[in-house]
């Protein structure tokens, strides 16, 4: 079985060329899905396969870091195992209004700030 580490992805040859095919084969598999509701970005109206979706993110992901990197950095965090629409989405937009061009210093001073007594 592959296995997928970071030296993997960092480390040149590391990743045979079989197992390169595999997974770029495995990534236009995924990409032609649909998305679920619970997706990041679902649009109940939009029935375009994932890989579309993505290629869209990735261009409005650029555009937003550039506004933001600390709220864009808090978007990726806070969609992990989460559904992103109803539990991220409204908390990323209200940070975005709140916090416009918050950088990740500032980010880290606001964590630093507002840390709290450890359970115990």
């Amino acid at each position: 079985m592959l296995k997928l580490d970071k030296r993997a992805f960092l480390e040149e040859g590391s990743v045979s060329s079989q197992e390169a095919e595999l997974i770029k084969s495995k990534v236009q598999e995924l990409g032609r899905a649909k998305m679920t509701s619970s997706s990041h970005g679902y649009r109940p109206d939009d029935d375009r396969p994932i890989i579309d979706f993505a290629r869209e993110g990735e261009q409005r992901f650029a555009r937003t870091s550039r506004d933001s990197s600390a709220i864009a950095l808090m978007d990726v965090v806070l969609a992990a195992n989460r559904d992103y629409n109803s539990a991220v989405k409204p908390h990323v937009d209200a940070m975005r209004d709140r916090y416009k061009g918050l950088t990740l210093r500032q980010l880290a001073l606001k964590g630093q700030f507002k840390k709290r007594a450890p359970f115990g």
